[in-house]
């Protein structure tokens, strides 16, 4: 009876280290990096910074299901296997340097809260996510939304070229954007706010706001 009790005890104690959520540092790196892909991942957040890194925060247990890889100027960060439950959080710090990333089946995609991330050159390509968040200040910001939910970007752009095709809500009425080349195809909602030129190519976009009064090119 003491055997089994102890044998119940050490293995309650290994099931509670695996539910343990832990937070492990993959890549930090000065590097230069010229793309981010995430794929599989629950929720990534982004952090500006001086170098590129790359932390996994999710149970102990499903640390070994989420690799990071390092190769040819290209981070990729993936689920190998199905993960024992949903939290997994990758929190990507990122230098102002030009860097496309991209995103596929992802549940959000958001800036830490109360942060500004400062690209000058970013191209950011989303495919099948549900939400996006972020506040960016950019000079150039091209970006391709193919079935994404909701996306809400405070901040703002000089120079933006948009590729939206079935999107539900995008809301950017608070992203200050000077000159955009927008072309959307199959959208519930859509808000922009742009103050200089607008060259668009809009069809079957229920609701189209566009504030910020820019000359209109067809």
């Amino acid at each position: 009876m003491r055997y089994l009790v102890i044998l119940t005890f050490l293995l309650a104690s290994i099931l509670h280290m695996q539910a343990q959520i832990v937070k492990e540092v993959r890549v930090n790196t000065a590097g230069t990096i010229h793309t981010v892909k995430i794929n599989d991942v629950a929720a990534v957040c982004f952090l500006a910074g001086s170098t590129y890194k790359v932390e996994i925060e999710t149970e102990k247990a499903n640390q070994p299901n989420v690799t990071v890889t390092e190769t040819n100027h290209q981070l990729a960060i993936d689920v190998t296997h199905k993960l024992n439950s949903k939290r997994c959080i990758a929190y990507i710090t990122i230098p102002n340097k030009p860097v496309t990333i991209i995103a596929r089946n992802v549940a959000s995609c958001y800036t830490s809260p109360n942060s500004t991330l400062e690209l000058d050159n970013l191209q950011f390509d989303a495919r099948s996510v549900a939400s996006i968040k972020m506040n960016l200040i950019s000079n150039v910001f091209n970006c391709t939304f193919n079935a994404v939910a909701y996306a809400e970007m405070t901040g703002s752009a000089n120079r933006c070229k948009f590729d939206f095709t079935s999107t539900t809500d995008i809301k950017m009425g608070n992203f200050k954007i000077k000159d955009l080349d927008l072309t959307a195809h199959s959208g519930i909602s859509m808000s922009l706010y742009v103050s200089k030129q607008l060259k668009s190519d809009v069809n079957n976009v229920m609701h189209f706001d566009l504030a910020g009064h820019p000359l209109i090119i067809n």
